[in-house]
């Protein structure tokens, strides 16, 4: 990771959760993410921390989001009753 040349403005990803393909049966298939060692609590009193997503959908979006769901939902329903 190169941040030496950021000018104005650094913006840092930090996943919460890492897939790891071996695991256990089990396992979820998941392991947390730690913070860096390199974030000290006096590096961190210069950042700025902002969860993902940011922006929230407007209404018409979350209308149409639903009207998916609706209809992944009945096509799924459609394949079981197809099965016969």
């Amino acid at each position: 990771m190169a941040i030496t040349r950021a000018k104005d403005e650094l913006s840092l990803i930090q996943p919460l959760k890492y897939w790891v393909p071996e695991q256990q049966k089990f396992g979820d298939k998941h392991v947390y993410g730690a913070k860096s060692r390199f974030f000290t609590d006096s590096v961190c009193a210069h950042m700025e921390p902002v969860f993902y997503p940011k922006r929230t959908a407007s209404e018409g979006e979350k209308k149409i989001a639903k009207g998916a769901i609706a209809d992944i939902k009945k096509n799924i329903l459609g394949m079981w009753d197809n099965q016969g």
